[in-house]
């Protein structure tokens, strides 16, 4: 190699190594808490009385009855039990990252108000819990999240949206 062609890649290694040490280095290490790590919600399906899921204007009530779930909002009609039952199991998936723990900030990941509400009745005298999801991630492959009345506002994978996106028939038998 000629000089000039060195000297100029020895002048990007030292400001990657200069960006490295000044931004990269002094980061301080994610903790790891249970609730980073583990599921956002635990929830046992057999004591959910009702989920109420708003997408914008547009809400959607399914009840459980006897082991039954019926939709009851926008119209009345017979839901698909397991396609139900799959909205639990979105809080399988955990959480990709905790952000931050300042509320006050939910409104700039597009949380007050949510793109979508997700929110469990229960049948025993456990308050009712509703995840909220704001805006995507750069990316789009992770959104926004917090429960209700929480602080931490978390990072999801993208699926939690996808389900929850499903249109109406979906849910129908």
């Amino acid at each position: 190699m000629k000089f000039k062609t060195t000297f100029m890649l020895l002048i990007v290694f030292l400001l990657l190594g200069t960006y490295v040490r000044l931004f990269e280095l002094d980061k301080p290490a994610p903790t790891a808490s249970p609730s980073a790590t583990g599921p956002l919600l635990s929830v046992d399906p057999d004591e959910v009385r009702e989920i109420i899921l708003t997408r914008g204007k547009e809400r959607i009530v399914f009840t459980q009855n006897a082991g039954r779930w019926t939709m009851t909002e926008p119209r009345r009609a017979d839901a698909r039990k397991k396609r139900v039952e799959r909205l639990f199991s979105l809080f399988d998936l955990g959480i990709i990252e905790v952000l931050s723990s300042d509320a006050a900030r939910a409104p700039a990941y597009g949380l007050v108000p949510p793109e979508i509400r997700l929110e469990f009745r229960f049948t025993s005298g456990r308050p009712p819990q509703a995840l909220l999801i704001g805006d995507n991630a750069p990316g789009n492959r992770s959104c926004y999240a917090r429960m209700e009345g929480q602080e931490p506002i978390v990072l999801l994978g993208s699926l939690y949206k996808t389900e929850l996106n499903q249109r109406l028939d979906f849910f129908l038998q």
